[in-house]
């Protein structure tokens, strides 16, 4: 549904910055009723599937369980730059910031 839903509000011409998804109507997992057409043997292995992956996310933490497809941007530091080093931005801090509370401002270093 979703996948119908974006082709037909997509325009190729227009410019996207961010999109999203909304989900409603969400219902306690033992309250739904399958169709005719449903796998209910896929159903209850993806089902224990889910619950594993809970159950490690929450020893491990929320990053334990990945898709390995995302594996090369893990192993990727974030915004690093094209010959691999860090903007000068994130190792240096404005008076008063730290590590975990930074102003959103970008560093400008020029020479006049």
């Amino acid at each position: 549904m979703a996948r119908e839903g974006f082709k037909e509000i997509y325009r190729k011409s227009a410019l996207y910055r961010a999109t999203g998804v909304v989900l409603a109507g969400l219902v306690p997992e033992n309250s739904v009723q399958l169709t005719l057409f449903d796998n209910p043997t896929r159903i209850e292995k993806l089902s224990r599937l889910y619950s594993a992956i809970d159950l490690l996310s929450g020893m491990f933490g929320k990053h334990t369980v990945q898709h390995v497809s995302s594996l090369p941007t893990m192993l990727q530091r974030q915004h690093e730059g094209d010959r691999g080093d860090v903007p000068k931005r994130k190792t240096e801090l404005f008076k008063g910031e730290n590590r975990r509370q930074r102003i959103g401002a970008p560093l400008l270093d020029m020479k006049v």
